[in-house]
């Protein structure tokens, strides 16, 4: 039984030990292995969308069971539907807003819990699920109130955002959640009711909660009561949903009523307002029409009160006010007469304002008011009298002559002027004379009918009442009247008086006393001698009888004349040498108007007297001579002159001949030499000589003689024949290696017993010295260089060579030794072997470990270390630099043992704290002499972190400044990278790859692991910034850091300008106006920022250059060269453009925005355009003498091309002459109607026939503002008509005709025949006679009385007399009735004379007058002006006319002195007379020169021969010869003979000019002048080239090319390309260019070739050897440089010789002397040359070379050999720096070596 008991009881714990093995099943959660086996991501932290449609599949339920049992699923509700087999289905429709939720997430998400079971069979799992329902855009944002709201809006309302209808608040919810609730409230325009609505309104909006908002109504622009009295405004609520899903909207009506308020003036109803009334009316009298008004505020408006303001005269008062419409209260009032009304006060109309005022309903003012103008149109009555401008009139009148011949003329300088100011139906009347002294001496004109103002003229009817020899006719009186034209009895009437009084004629010429003047004076007469008291008398009286005295011709200098008195007086020194006569021309003129003169001839002699002694031509000479030579170089030869003496000049050397070694022959002024002369024995050892050489004459009738001295300088010129000695011989000294620059170490001290320069010595270091020693060249002091480097390690001791040179030449020199010792100093500072030093310290480290140790050496012995540490740097494990020392000051973490350079930890360290410490290491020599002496090195620690550190963001970040700042913009893609997050663990020096996102307002923004990316649109108008905030994780996750992103949206060019006046615009603009003229302004705004919202403006269209737009401003200008038209073009049509983004490149790249707009400019006319008389540029009229007064002539017609009163045209007489009397005023004879440019006679022409055809010049003008007028000529021809009723008519020469004959015709030489008719036909006589206004004599000429032949009868000069005008009468010999012809002869010039500098041309031809030249011209100029510096201009004189007078200038080399002077080439002398220097002027050399110039006529103008010879024109009666002259025009351009030009210039020039290039123009005078200039100057070196502007200059006149450099030695061996460029002088266009190629050479490569004749001789040789070897060469260029006495082998000159120097250019380069000859010794051409003139030697021209001094090679074998070793020695110097410099350079590359750092 018990045993029974016991398996029982082992059976059931066998049970229960199965049992506890059987494991319950579990949910497999995210939490234990990754696998969402409870749904919980699906359903809780996703959630599911509300409206999901039944039978979605929401995912698999998953549960895990150890003891591999079958599980099955199921779930408790009916929101899900669970099978057995876990999966998990959607079961019914949720809404989100209506469903059952047992509690909200902090999302605002509905939540629904429920429960998931899985069962093994035997034990069930539970898993509770909050089921979080997220939210769907499914409902509409909706109006609290379904009816329209509505407001008020006052119409003074201010626009802006916070003038809002009052106590409307619109109240707007969307039940949906998030982006779905969010609603945007806008003005909704749909129609134009609401679009206007929209204008004026806007609506703002604020969230009170989610998916609520309140919403306001504000002012956007203003509104007017009277304009619009209510609105109807649309809102549209719109959600925003999520992208890509539907979005509700819903609409409501506000209506919005605007209030009125007192803003707007009363307005007259009748404006304008104009009155009208008759003068002289009644006082008290009202006037129509009533004044009306009313107030514009039509809401409430108000009483109207109407006054007047503004009346200035008082002369009317305003009725009560009187209201004529109860319903929009307008009112009027009676405009009533206060005093009485003048038209002709008044000018017929007059002007008041009247005011228009509201009345507050109390009756006072309120200040409101309109005022306008009142306009009073004055109706006339005759009421006024004709009148006179003045009552009394004073004119005087110059008599006249009794023969009528003025009748009818006008009285001059009197203007009557009568006027009736009545209106002109009111103003008619006449004029006439009322009496007069002597009646029917004047008329007045006119004398009809006139009307308003009228100018009245006083016309002569008798001048016999005009003649002042009859004193009762002096003084008349003439009373005109005017008389009104009326039916009355008694009509008004003015009158006024005019006294006239007569002047005298000035008729009398004066007369002189004597018939001729003449006196001598002796040439030594005091200034201010009396010479002559001349005297004339004059019968006229007064101003006409008043004599004035003045002289006229050549060296009126030489006189003073009392011009009242007469009285001559001497007023300048004479000179019987220099002229000995004076003859001029006394003038008597009397001071009449005009005035009469009258001359006579006065002639001056001087008698001579003896004043002048011997003037030597130069006031010094100088010349030099050598010690040992008798030879003056130059010779000199003294020389005086004595205009007074003819018997000599003597001469004798008065004062300093030492030792009488110099003699002077006593009559031709030769000076020489007897014996040498030390230069010791020269005063003072000056090395000069001063000679006083003088020249004394014979005297001059009988009285002494005079002196005069000059003085002869002669340099003695020392010889050098002693080289300097040095004493001591040598030197020694010892300085330390840390002497200072400029320290003195020792003087040398050398003599030379030579005198002057030769005994002058200068100091100079060959060698030794390696740069760091100078000697003061002058005092001998050695001293320390500013370049020394002295190191007693490598140089310890010098050996300087030091010359002593002393200045003669050739110098000579003399040596010594200076031998300096360089003593050690501590003067180098230590060494560290490396700059920077790397080392890794884990950071916990115990404080006083070892980091490094730094070992710094010194070369210097006694030198004393000590190591400091300073500069400590510290950086975080982003690389950002640590500036906060108070959680860990980085500065003391380490330091350094003083003297052993031992560097050690100081302080805890933390990797955290700092991650890397950087500082500098310095090595200081305590015992250096020469300063401080360091030596320095840079230590980088990086700390190493533990697990301890904390993780860290990539810098930017920093633990201090957790922040990262990016700009995006606006425009950016989204899903576009916006960041890469990244991050240092220090524990593992490892990257951070986990990130999460722990804020993000608006989930603007995505993280894809590491990368931070955009997730929404940003728009920068509704948003600037916004944060977002991320966490990094160590690799454990125990770790974690934050960083806050921001980000700053950038503004992208999103909105287009917008103009101000979108519909257009429209300008007016004068045709007249110009460049910079605004025509108006355009704007236009952008509602982006910075560039993008900047704006440019343009224009674009038909016509658009004649405009100009500002691109910032808008300004649109007329444009510089537009020239508007209205008659042309009335307007344009343009766009204006607004483009933004002014600053986007040019490629394109960047988004431009632009707007268009129609631009209207309309063009204003302007009077551009003048009257113009059409194809008629002469009229032609004809009338007859005996026509009355008043008689129509002729009409001229013009027109205008402009509109309106521009095109309204005057016509004037401009002036006007008769041709066949010059200087009669035809005005006097014709006049011209303004208006209708009838031309009609106001004179009598009786007997004026003779000075026909008359010319006038018309003037039309219009009547524009400024007026335009033109001219045109019209000619009156007169006939005499029936008044010649026996008078002789002249068929030949017709009227005006002008005859000629050439000048110095024979006596006899036919001029013309006349030819004259009688009427009768009588025989006709013909006389020759002058007249008034004749000119020249009649005595010329002679006229046969019956043929009427006229012949010369006397000489014809037209340099005296170029014109001659007479009268030749044809007499009836019947009746005696005769006829007058004016005839006119021209003298036609010919070349007889030819151009004069002299004085006395003047005298004969008034052409010359005062244009003689004095001699010699005397100038004076400073010394050293540059070379082509301006002189002086001589002009000759030639009278005849300018075509035949043309001179050429030129360089006078035939006259003995002035051969000897201008064969100097001192001077240039152009062919048009300019004189130019051609080299610098010494004065010390010489003070005076001479020029001589020449002058001869031009072939040219006329020529001085005849082209062809006349006596071969034969068979005259058969054959007519015409010889035409052609004339010269402007129609060639320079051309240059030579395109291409060479040149050699030395390499230190010894003139400023180069070369001379000449260009021709085969055009006349002036039209020939040439302008030179240089375009380039191209410098070659080798295969090298480059522009140098400014190495040459070009005188423009001349075509010097001059250098423009001191020196040109950097160039030697190359050459310059000079472009030139000749210009014609009148037009630039005409032109030709050349080149000058200029070769730089040394002296040395000079070749010469030696002539057997002196240089005078053998110039010309000279030159036809350059030119002949340049002729037979084919590719040298031989090209002259210097022609000089020769130069012997010695040295010496040998005057019987010449030395030819030249160049060979040759392959671009100018050859060597031995090239030279060597191909001139080749080339039998060349030889050809040499032989034909005689050359006797060829060589060098810079040093003749003798035979001694020629070098064989045979003689140099040893400097072969020196420089073969000297070569190699350098070589094994170079191997050894070579390998010095490798091995330093290994160590320093070892130095800087670089180190990988673990972060």
């Amino acid at each position: 039984m018990e045993h029974k008991l016991l398996c029982l009881l082992f059976l059931i714990g066998l049970l229960s030990l199965s049992s506890c093995q059987n494991a319950a099943p579990q949910f497999r959660t995210l939490a234990r292995d990754g696998v969402d086996g409870n749904l919980y991501d699906r359903l809780t932290v996703k959630g599911i969308e509300e409206n999901l449609p039944t039978g979605s599949l929401l995912g698999q339920l998953g549960c895990a069971d150890r003891d591999g049992d079958a599980i099955t699923y199921r779930g408790e509700g009916n929101t899900l539907l669970v099978n057995s087999t876990g999966t998990v289905i959607m079961n019914r429709l949720l809404d989100r807003e209506n469903s059952p939720a047992n509690s909200v997430s902090n999302t605002g998400a509905q939540i629904l819990v429920h429960r998931f079971f899985c069962n093994d069979g035997r034990l069930t799992a539970t898993a509770t699920i909050e089921i979080t329902i997220t939210d769907k855009n499914d409902n509409p944002p909706t109006f609290l109130s379904s009816t329209a709201y509505s407001g008020r809006m006052r119409e003074d309302a201010v626009p802006g955002l916070t003038t809002r209808i009052p106590g409307l608040v619109i109240q707007v919810t969307d039940i949906d959640r998030g982006l779905n609730a969010v609603v945007d409230i806008t003005c909704f325009a749909d129609d134009e009711q609401a679009k206007d609505a929209c204008d004026h309104f806007d609506v703002t909006s604020v969230q009170t909660g989610e998916g609520k908002y309140n919403s306001t109504i504000y002012l956007k622009k203003s509104v007017d009561y009277e304009t619009q009295r209510g609105y109807t405004m649309t809102l549209l609520a719109r959600d925003r949903g999520v992208t890509g899903e539907p979005r509700y909207s819903s609409t409501v009506n506000v209506l919005i009523e605007v209030e009125d308020t007192q803003d707007s003036l009363p307005e007259f109803l009748n404006v304008p307002l104009t009155i009208y009334v008759q003068e002289n009316i009644a006082v008290g009298t009202s006037l129509t029409p009533l004044i009306s008004a009313q107030d514009q505020d039509q809401g409430n408006p108000r009483a109207i009160e109407i006054s007047i303001v503004n009346d200035t005269k008082g002369l009317f008062q305003m009725g009560p006010s009187i209201p004529i419409d109860a319903t929009n209260k307008a009112y009027q009032a009676t405009v009533v007469t206060r005093q009485n009304i003048d038209r002709e006060e008044l000018q017929g109309k007059y002007i008041f304002q009247v005011k228009a005022e509201e009345l507050f309903p109390n009756g006072t003012k309120s200040g409101l008011f309109t005022v306008s103008d009142v306009t009073v149109n004055i109706l006339d009555v005759n009421d006024n009298q004709p009148t006179f401008q003045n009552t009394n009139y004073n004119v005087s009148l110059t008599e006249m002559d009794s023969n009528g011949t003025q009748t009818n003329s006008q009285v001059p300088n009197l203007n009557i002027q009568v006027t009736d100011i009545d209106d002109s139906s009111n103003a008619n009347y006449y004029v006439t004379i009322g009496r007069q002294t002597y009646p029917g001496a004047f008329r007045v004109s006119p004398s009809d009918n006139s009307t308003g103002t009228t100018a009245v003229n006083m016309l002569i009817l008798n001048s016999d009442f005009l003649d002042f020899d009859n004193p009762n006719y002096r003084r008349q009186i003439v009373v005109i009247e005017a008389r009104e034209l009326t039916s009355l009895s008694t009509p008004k009437t003015s009158s006024a008086t005019v006294t006239i009084n007569l002047l005298d004629l000035n008729d009398n010429s004066p007369i002189f006393v004597q018939g001729q003047y003449e006196r001598t004076l002796r040439e030594d007469s005091a200034i201010n001698t009396p010479i002559i008291t001349i005297t004339a008398t004059d019968k006229d009286m007064g101003e006409n009888g008043r004599i004035t005295y003045s002289l006229r011709g050549t060296d009126l200098d030489v006189f003073n004349l009392n011009s009242a008195t007469g009285e001559i007086r001497l007023n300048k020194i004479l000179d019987y040498e220099t002229q000995t006569e004076y003859p001029i021309i006394l003038v008597a003129r009397d001071n009449g108007q005009p005035s009469r003169e009258s001359t006579k001839t006065f002639t001056l002699k001087v008698s001579d007297y003896n004043d002048l002694g011997p003037r030597f031509v130069q006031d010094s000479y100088q010349t030099y001579v050598f010690e040992t030579s008798l030879q003056l170089q130059p010779a000199v030869t003294v020389k005086a002159e004595d205009p007074e003496n003819k018997t000599g000049v003597t001469y004798r050397i008065v004062a300093g001949n030492i030792n009488n070694a110099f003699n002077i022959d006593p009559n031709t002024g030769v000076l020489t030499l007897t014996k040498n002369i030390d230069y010791d024995d020269t005063p003072g050892q000056s090395g000069k000589i001063e000679l006083i050489v003088e020249a004394s004459d014979g005297g001059v009738n009988g009285e002494p003689g005079l002196r005069s001295n000059a003085t002869v300088i002669i340099d003695v010129q020392d010889e050098n024949n002693n080289s300097p000695i040095f004493n001591p011989p040598s030197y020694s000294k010892t300085i330390s290696e840390v002497a200072i620059s400029g320290t003195e170490i020792v003087v040398v001290t050398a003599s030379d017993s030579d005198n002057g320069e030769n005994g002058l010595i200068r100091y100079t270091i060959d060698r030794g010295g390696l740069d760091n020693f100078e000697i003061n060249e002058d005092s001998g002091m050695v001293t320390i260089s500013q370049r020394a480097q002295l190191d007693f390690d490598l140089f310890p001791r010098y050996e300087l060579v030091v010359y002593a040179i002393d200045k003669g030449g050739p110098p000579k020199t003399g040596t010594t030794t200076v031998t300096i010792t360089v003593t050690d100093a501590n003067n180098k500072p230590p060494q560290i072997p490396s700059e920077i030093y790397n080392v890794n310290v884990r950071d916990d480290v115990s404080i006083g470990h070892v980091v490094i140790n730094i070992n710094a050496t010194d070369p210097d012995s006694g030198s004393n270390l000590e190591y400091s540490l300073y500069g400590a740097e510290a950086r975080d494990s982003g690389g950002n630099i640590i500036s906060a020392v108070s959680q860990f000051d980085y500065r003391e973490a380490f330091k350094v043992d003083p003297s052993t350079g031992v560097v050690r930890t100081n302080l805890k360290l933390g990797r955290d704290l700092a991650a890397q410490i950087g500082f500098r290491i310095e090595a200081k020599d305590t015992n250096s002499v020469t300063g401080i002496q360091t030596a320095t090195t840079s230590v980088l620690v990086v700390v190493l972190g533990t697990q301890t550190s904390a993780i860290t963001f990539n810098s930017p970040w920093t633990p201090s400044n957790p922040f990262y700042r990016f700009t995006v913009n606006e425009g950016q893609a989204v899903f576009s990278d916006i960041v890469t997050l990244s991050g240092r663990d220090p524990t593992c020096g490892c990257a951070l790859v986990n990130f999460t996102k722990i804020k993000d307002t608006g989930n603007y923004f995505r993280l894809d692991g590491s990368i931070v990316r955009l997730n929404r649109t940003l728009d920068y108008e509704r948003l600037k910034s916004l944060e977002m905030e991320v966490r990094g994780f160590s690799q454990d996750g125990k770790r974690s850091v934050t960083a806050t992103i921001i980000i700053t949206v950038g503004d992208d060019n999103d909105n287009s300008p917008v103009f101000g006046q979108p519909d257009g615009y429209t300008f007016s603009v004068g045709e007249y106006e110009k460049y910079p003229f605004t025509v108006g302004t355009i704007d236009a705004s952008d509602a982006d920022s910075g560039s993008y919202g900047s704006v440019e403006y343009s224009l674009t269209g038909q016509n658009v250059n004649d405009f100009y737009i500002h691109p910032t401003e808008g300004k649109i200008l007329v444009s510089p060269r537009t020239q508007l038209n209205y008659e042309t073009r009335k307007s344009y049509s343009l766009q204006a453009i607004a483009r933004d983004n002014p600053r986007a490149s040019t490629s394109g790249s960047e988004l431009r925005r632009q707007t268009s707009v129609s631009l209207t400019i309309l063009v204003e006319d302007e009077n551009d355009n003048a009257p113009t008389f059409g194809e008629n540029t002469v009229y032609a009229f004809y009338t007859v003498e005996s026509y009355p007064i008043g008689s129509i002539v002729g009409t001229v017609v013009a027109t205008d091309g402009d509109s309106g009163t521009n095109n309204q045209i005057s016509y004037f007489i401009q002036s006007a002459t008769a041709d066949g009397r010059p200087g009669v005023n035809a005005a006097q004879f014709f006049s011209i109607n303004e208006a209708n440019g009838q031309i009609i006679t106001i004179g009598s022409l009786r007997e004026k026939a003779i000075n026909s055809p008359y010319r006038l010049i018309i003037t039309a003008r219009d009547n524009g503002n400024p007026p335009q007028s033109s001219m045109v000529s019209v000619t009156i021809h007169v006939s005499d008509g029936q008044l010649n009723d026996g008078s002789p008519l002249f068929s030949y020469p017709g009227n005006g005709e002008r005859i000629t004959v050439v000048e110095n015709s024979p006596i006899g030489t036919e001029v013309i025949t006349v030819k004259a008719t009688s009427r009768i036909r009588a025989p006709i006589e013909y006389l020759l006679t002058t007249t008034t206004g004749g000119n020249g004599d009649v005595s010329k000429f002679a006229i046969n009385k019956t043929t009427g032949d006229i012949t010369v009868n006397g000489l014809i000069d037209r340099e005296i007399q170029s014109q001659y005008t007479f009268l030749v009468v044809a007499r009836d010999t019947v009746n005696k009735s005769q006829t007058l012809k004016r005839l006119f002869i021209d003298v036609i010039d010919v070349d007889d004379n030819p151009p004069s500098f002299s004085p006395e041309v003047g005298l004969r031809y008034p052409a010359c007058k005062d244009k003689g030249l004095v001699v010699p011209v005397e100038l004076r100029m400073p010394e050293e002006r540059p070379i082509n510096t301006y002189v002086y201009t001589v002009k000759a004189c030639d009278p005849d006319e300018d075509s035949a007078n043309a001179a050429e200038y030129f360089p006078v080399l035939s006259d003995g002195m002035c051969k000897r002077e201008m064969e100097k080439n001192d001077f240039v002398v152009s062919s048009n007379g300019s004189i130019y220097t051609n080299k610098r002027l010494d004065r010390e050399i010489q003070e005076t020169y001479l020029i001589c110039v020449g002058v001869r006529a031009v072939v040219g103008g006329r020529k001085k021969r005849a082209v062809f010879n006349v006596s071969e024109m034969v068979n005259t009666d058969r054959i007519a010869y015409i010889e035409v002259t052609v004339t010269d025009l402007n129609d060639n351009r320079p051309t240059f003979p030579v395109k291409q030009m060479q040149q050699g210039l030395p390499s230190v020039p010894k003139s400023e000019a180069v070369t001379t290039v000449s260009a021709t123009d085969n055009d006349l005078s002036p039209y020939n002048r040439i302008r030179y200039s240089i375009t380039n100057i191209q410098y070659y070196d080798g295969e090298t080239n480059f522009p140098l502007p400014g190495a040459f200059t070009i005188h423009p006149d001349t075509g010097i090319i001059s250098v423009k450099l001191p020196s040109y030695t950097d160039f030697s061996g190359n050459y310059f390309v000079v472009d030139i460029l000749a210009q014609d002088f009148y037009n630039s266009a005409m032109n030709d260019s050349a080149s000058v190629t200029i070769y730089i050479f040394d002296e040395p490569e000079i070749l010469r070739l030696v002539l057997d004749s002196p240089p005078d001789v053998s110039i010309e040789t000279a030159g036809n050897i350059i030119t002949e070897l340049n002729a037979v060469s084919d590719e040298s260029d031989f090209k002259l440089q210097e022609i000089s006495y020769h130069t012997n082998n010695q040295g010496s000159k040998d005057v019987s010789k010449t030395d030819v120097c030249f160049v060979v250019v040759r392959e671009k380069r100018v050859l060597s002397v031995q090239e030279g000859e060597r191909i001139m010794a080749e080339r039998e051409n060349y030889q050809n040359v040499l032989s034909k003139y005689g050359v006797t030697d060829t060589g060098n021209c810079y040093r003749a070379s003798a035979s001694a001094d020629k070098v064989y090679w045979a003689d140099l074998w040893w400097v072969l050999v020196f420089v073969a070793v000297f070569i190699f020695v350098c070589c094994v110097i170079l191997i050894i720096a070579t390998c010095i410099l490798h091995r330093n350079y290994k160590r320093y590359m070892n130095t800087r070596k670089t180190y990988m750092i673990p972060q």
